[in-house]
């Protein structure tokens, strides 16, 4: 008896390359079967320009900080003004309430400026992961020995599609033993 680990694609498609024959004899970590990863590097593609977006929109939000910072600031010192101006009865209390309104809502166009910025900091850290899965996915288009031992049971063919999960076949180790 011996160990037989069968050998699986963790990824679908064709199979480009087939560098083993049955019964053949492999050292860990020789490649062993290539699956066309055209698909998968078009993903890293998509995600690594997701990234330059995602950082393109995370510098404008931060410059829309700064212009909400500055008409918070511009409006905080105008209410300022007019509550000094109202208590010398030179301007009306209309004018009063519009600075008054006008802080508040440069305020709050000041808090959703720096949300808006979070967020696309967000979406750069999501574009990472994504970006990080799709190079996780497209290692998979390469499929090493895991151990050394002997090739058996090859199915894996140039030309054939694969599923995800399908045996290409099977790596007998070295380490043997009788059971009687």
């Amino acid at each position: 008896e011996g160990h037989i680990i069968s050998i699986s694609p963790k990824a679908s498609g064709y199979i480009t390359q087939v560098l083993i024959k049955d019964n053949q004899e492999v050292k860990k970590g020789v490649l062993l079967v290539s699956i066309d990863p055209r698909d998968y590097q078009a993903k890293v593609n998509t995600y690594e320009a997701a990234i330059l977006v995602a950082k393109a929109e995370a510098e404008k939000a931060k410059s829309g900080i700064s212009v909400a910072k500055a008409q918070s600031d511009r409006a905080e010192t105008d209410l300022k003004r007019y509550e000094n101006l109202t208590a010398s009865s030179s301007i009306s209390k209309q004018d009063l309430d519009n600075a008054r309104a006008a802080s508040i809502s440069a305020k709050a166009n000041l808090d959703v400026a720096i949300n808006n910025a979070s967020s696309a900091e967000a979406k750069i850290i999501q574009a990472q992961a994504n970006l990080e899965q799709a190079k996780l996915e497209l290692s998979y288009t390469n499929i090493y020995a895991p151990q050394d031992g002997r090739i058996a049971q090859k199915h894996a063919e140039e030309g054939s599609f694969v599923s995800i999960g399908q045996p290409l076949m099977a790596i007998i180790s070295y380490d043997v033993w009788v059971t009687a």
